[in-house]
């Protein structure tokens, strides 16, 4: 009992140990650890005295811990040696009195044996005593109250230390745990590293950037490496910057700045993934027949569509290489060291990169292109056109087609819809040849739409299709928009042609009145000439302005011609004429070619030549020359266009009857119509009928002005035609038509049928009138004509007498004859009878369509012989005079067989217009009539006749004027011959030889015939002559029937028609011509770029055109 006491006293007394040093020891651990720190912080130890402190911090620490916390602890538990009972019984005697030595002896008694009673009795005698006593009492653990304050004062002031000045307990003891690391002295200023890493690739700069902080900024910052100092460059904003050139191993740094370092920085290196180069394999789809491409280094491609590409790239420091198409991702395929492969089919424009990875990295410039596929777009076209808008026969179609690769075809799809037959939906197709090599081509296509026959109302519609030459997504074509061709109706056509009628009338008028404006000016120049003997240069600018104005007025007549020439087949191809006027129209046009004539342009030509010779005599002679037969122009000017207003009228009265015929018909069929139906029907349908019924009432009113036109243009004629008066016939027929639509209007349609009957029957009534005054005037006026044409040849005959009678009577006199100038006035008189018959054949020329215009140039020319003859006979030279006469009476004579050539046509064009008398039958559309006088069955009669009498007057042996009339007669019709010969060769005047030798060479033997006739040679040569001559008229005679029946038989065949064209028609075909070619010189392999330029560009230049 008394031994487990003692153990508790010690224990309580070690544990007051172990509280009192672990008191005092963190007290003396806590205020050694402030004031090391303290002195650490501000006075910054080297490494070597850090190191010093650490390690002696550690021991005391070390010692002060197991010496008054270990050790009471470890002797608390006995792990290690405690002090012994007896000296613990000496401290518990100390500590109570009333034990003092009790206690001690106690246990040296234990100590004894046991065989001793006393002894036990005394141990037990004072274990009893003792036992009231609790010894671990006399440990006070209270006590160590007092040494808190040594503990807690020291935690206090490291607390403060911690909360207001922080940096000197953590920064002093990191420098002194981290006592191996350099640390700098705190500066008043902080370097700030402002990269994230510091990580560089080989071969790549390096950029560090660092800003200092803190209340004082150094001025200047450096970088130290290896010892090797720089400094660094600073921008506005404060930022410090280094630049690390082409960094190739791993660099250490760090900063100073006044002085001050801050800590040591490691910049790592790395190999980045590299390219060195790559190529790219460009395989073209198979159908645009282009070579596979090869490109290095080229990452931008523009390919067409379907294409296969290939990448290969040559490569270093990459484990992988990924190609991003539009955000999916691709690896290349490894083929070897640093060789990667990529293959892929091209579909669509997209961006991609190429992305090159390492452990490390990857490429540090990102490689993005841009791949561009050329869609095989549509073909395009462009179409341009022009329209007959004359003959409606013809349609001129040019256009550009274009693709971006080729072109496989070009069809034109029309369809003909007629008033007849409705519209079957069903196109039909022309192809137009192309070139397939050519991605760029001009088509060029000339449409003879006369084939379709079309009639007013009728609709062409059609359009232009091009394929392309896909093979990948099947060949695309594009189609022009559907352009629709409509004929006029009727009455459009009619007014059409009636203001081109006015338009032509007008320009004659005009050419008229500019032929007589420019013979007066030749009459003023030619009275300045005489007067002056040489010529002033005025005077050559004033000849060089007329013939300026001649060639004007030339040009002026080309062109009535030529448009009188498309106005007479528009009118033959819709209007309807009759056979006469028909003929008619035939007969001015061919008037109007003869207008203008080689020989005038020919002498146009000299006499400018002749301006640079100044002889006013010659210049003069070529003036005079010149007048004639500018005189000669303005009477067939004036002829032509009074006979052009007559056609007019009389295209107008035909017009006139027929729209009353086909009005009347179509009045009869509504009356029909409306009588033979049912009421009810007709009812249901009486707004129809009312509207059928206003368009005839519009149709007569317009019939009504046709009429009145029709008035004016007889009036407009110098020998007007009877007209008969229809208004009160006009006025009948427009009431009953006007009660007609009011019944209809009315819903009453019966009521109206007899009004629509007895229109009718007036319209009928009304155009057999015209009908019936139209004929009657044409038989007045043709037996008029005949009768003055009888009279112009009588007189011929006597002028042709009278001439060669003058003309002997001079060949008997001498020129001191008192007679010679009674001769001369006679031959006056008989040039003033010339003048008289040349004024009634003008006049009569102006009804008469047949007189050709050759026929009004021979009286020209019989003038000339006549007026030179006097003025030989002034000059009293008798031999050239009645040569002169021998001429004058030749070209009378030639006249007269002329006219009487005429006059027998116009016979036989009375005899066909009156009953019983034709012979005529249609053909094909046209009229044809079996009548002697023609000129292909009838040139050989003729030269057999004059053979036959030229043969009799050779064996006959007459003399004398007998002789001299008959051969001067054979003479004029040998010419006439050779004339109508000459008229048949001539391919202007629509003959069918054109330059044949064998008909010039034979004209030419006629021509000898007639120079022997007319000086009175006849012998064998000219008999063997003239039976060479027959014969060969009857070969060639020959040869234009045969020639018919081949276009007989050749028309049954298609074939290519020559039509005449209008002017801008040729300079249109010719400009695209033009075009084509140049388009053939365009290479077909251009870059897209090239191609899209080049078909701008000939956008540009159709447009323009």
């Amino acid at each position: 009992m008394l031994l487990t006491n003692i153990q508790a006293f010690r224990k309580k007394y070690y544990l007051n140990h172990l509280i009192k040093g672990s008191l005092y020891g963190v007290g003396i651990l806590t205020a050694y650890f402030i004031l090391l720190n303290v002195i650490e912080y501000f006075i910054g130890f080297n490494s070597w005295v850090r190191t010093f402190l650490f390690f002696g911090s550690l021991s005391i620490a070390g010692f002060i811990v197991i010496k008054m916390i270990i050790l009471p602890f470890m002797k608390m538990i006995r792990w290690i040696h405690t002090i012994s009972d007896s000296e613990a019984a000496i401290m518990i005697g100390n500590k109570f009195p009333d034990v003092q030595d009790k206690l001690l002896n106690t246990l040296q008694l234990m100590r004894l044996p046991d065989e001793n009673p006393l002894i036990k009795a005394s141990i037990e005698q004072r274990t009893s005593q003792l036992a009231t006593i609790t010894f671990p009492q006399a440990v006070d653990l209270k006590k160590n109250k007092k040494a808190a304050p040594y503990m807690l004062i020291p935690i206090i002031i490291l607390i403060l230390l911690l909360i207001t000045i922080p940096g000197i307990i953590t920064e002093s003891t990191t420098r002194i745990v981290h006592y191996k690391k350099e640390f700098i002295p705190p500066a008043p200023f902080q370097f700030i590293l402002l990269n994230k890493d510091l990580t560089a690739f080989r071969n790549e700069d390096f950029e560090v950037s660092m800003i200092t902080k803190g209340k004082v900024m150094p001025e200047n910052v450096y970088i130290v490496t290896h010892e090797v100092k720089q400094k660094l460059i600073s921008d506005k904003n404060g930022v410090f910057r280094y630049l690390f050139n082409s960094v190739q191993k791993v660099n250490s740094f760090r900063f100073e700045g006044e002085g001050f370092y801050s800590t040591e920085y490691t910049l790592n290196v790395h190999n980045r993934p590299l390219l060195n180069q790559f190529e790219v394999l460009i395989e073209y789809p198979s159908y645009l027949n282009k070579s596979t491409d090869k490109l290095k280094n080229t990452g931008d491609l523009i390919v067409p569509y379907g294409t296969e590409i290939t990448w290969k790239f040559y490569v270093a420091h990459t484990d992988s290489l990924r190609m991003e198409f539009s955000g999916n991702k691709i690896y290349a395929t490894p083929v070897s060291e640093g060789i990667f492969l990529l293959k892929k089919q091209q579909k669509d424009s997209e961006p991609y990169s190429v992305n090159l990875i390492n452990k490390f990295a990857a490429n540090k410039e990102k490689a993005a292109y841009r791949l561009v596929v050329i869609e095989d777009k549509a073909p395009v076209i462009r179409v341009d056109q022009i329209r007959d808008t004359v003959l409606y026969s013809l349609i001129v179609a040019n256009g550009t087609v274009s693709d971006d690769y080729g072109l496989t075809g070009l069809k034109l799809f029309y369809k003909h819809t007629n008033v007849e037959n409705s519209d079957t939906g069903i196109f039909r197709t022309i192809p137009i040849k192309l070139n397939g090599k050519s991605v760029t081509q001009n088509f060029f296509h000339e449409w003879d739409i006369s084939y379709f026959h079309l009639k007013p109302d009728d609709e062409l519609s059609y359009y232009f299709q091009v394929w392309d030459n896909d093979r990948l997504q099947g060949p695309k074509s594009t189609r022009s928009p559907i352009y629709t061709f409509r004929l006029p109706d009727k009455r459009a056509l009619s007014e059409e042609t009636s203001a081109e009628t006015d338009q032509v009338k007008n320009d004659l008028q005009k050419a008229l009145a500019n032929a007589t404006q420019l013979k007066k000016e030749m009459e003023k120049i030619q009275e300045k000439l005489k007067s002056e003997k040489q010529l002033e240069w005025s005077d050559k600018k004033q000849i060089e302005k007329i013939l300026e104005q001649q060639k004007n007025l030339h040009e002026q007549l080309e062109n009535i011609n030529e448009r009188n020439r498309l106005l007479n087949r528009k009118s033959t191809n819709f209007d309807q004429l009759s056979e006469q006027v028909v003929q008619k129209v035939s007969q001015l046009q061919e008037l109007m070619d003869q207008l203008l004539d080689e020989k005038t342009r020919k002498m146009m030509e000299e006499l400018e030549k002749m301006l640079g010779n100044q002889d006013n005599e010659k210049v003069n002679d070529y003036l005079d020359k010149f007048k004639k037969d500018q005189k000669s122009l303005e009477k067939e000017l004036d002829r032509a266009l009074e006979l052009y207003k007559q056609l007019q009228a009389e295209k107008m009265t035909e017009k006139v009857m027929e729209d009353l015929k086909s009005l009347s018909q179509k009045q009869s069929e509504l009356a029909s119509k409306i009588e033979n139906g049912k009421k009810e029907e007709l009812v249901e349908k009486s707004n129809e009928l009312s509207e059928e019924q206003n368009k005839i009432n519009n149709e007569f009113e317009q019939i009504k002005k046709d009429i009145k036109e029709l008035q004016t243009l007889n009036k407009e004629l110098q020998q007007p035609n009877t007209l008969p008066n229809t208004n009160e016939q006009e006025q009948k027929i427009s009431e009953n038509l006007e009660n007609s639509k009011e019944s209809l209007s009315n819903k009453n349609p019966k009521k109206a049928t007899p009004s629509q009957k007895k229109a009718a029957e007036d319209m009928k009534d009304m155009a057999q009138k015209i009908e019936s005054s139209k004929k009657q005037d044409e038989m007045e006026a043709a037996e008029e004509n005949m009768e003055d044409l009888r009279a112009i040849l009588e007189n011929l005959l006597k002028l042709s007498f009278d001439q060669e009678e003058l003309m002997k009577d001079f060949r008997n006199i001498k020129q001191s004859d008192p007679k010679y100038l009674e001769y001369t006035q006679q031959q006056y008189k008989l040039i003033d009878d010339l003048s008289m018959i040349e004024d009634s054949l003008v006049a009569l020329a102006k009804r008469v369509f047949q007189i050709q215009s050759f026929i009004i140039r021979e009286l020209s020319g019989l003038h000339e012989y006549m007026d030179a003859s006097i003025q030989l006979l002034r000059d009293r030279d008798l031999n050239q005079a009645t040569g002169k006469q021998q001429f004058s009476m030749t070209s009378i004579n030639n006249l007269a067989l002329l006219l009487d050539e005429v006059l027998k046509q116009m016979q036989e064009n009375n005899a066909e217009s009156k009953p019983g008398t034709q012979n005529c039958q249609k053909k094909s559309g046209k009229k044809s009539c079996n009548k002697p006088g023609g000129k292909s069955d009838k040139l050989s009669d003729i030269q057999k006749d004059i053979n036959k009498k030229i043969s009799d007057l050779k064996k006959g042996g007459k003399q004398g004027k007998e002789l001299s009339e008959q051969l001067a007669r054979l003479a004029a019709q040998q010419e006439m011959l050779r004339n109508a010969l000459r008229e048949m060769d001539d391919p202007a005047n629509n003959g069918k030889n054109g330059n044949n030798d064998e008909l010039k060479e034979l004209a030419k033997n006629m021509e000898d015939t007639e120079t022997d006739l007319v000086n009175k040679r006849l012998n064998e040569q000219m008999i063997r002559r003239q039976q060479e001559i027959l014969t060969r008229l009857l070969d060639a005679e020959d040869a234009f029937k045969e020639r018919d029946l081949d276009e007989k038989r050749e028309s049954e065949t298609a074939k290519d028609i020559l039509r005449d064209s209008p002017a801008f028609y040729d300079k249109y075909i010719q400009l695209r011509k033009k075009q084509l070619d140049l388009l053939k010189t365009v290479p077909p392999a251009l870059t897209p770029y090239y191609k899209e330029q080049t078909n701008e560009y000939f956008e540009k230049i159709n447009g323009g055109n």
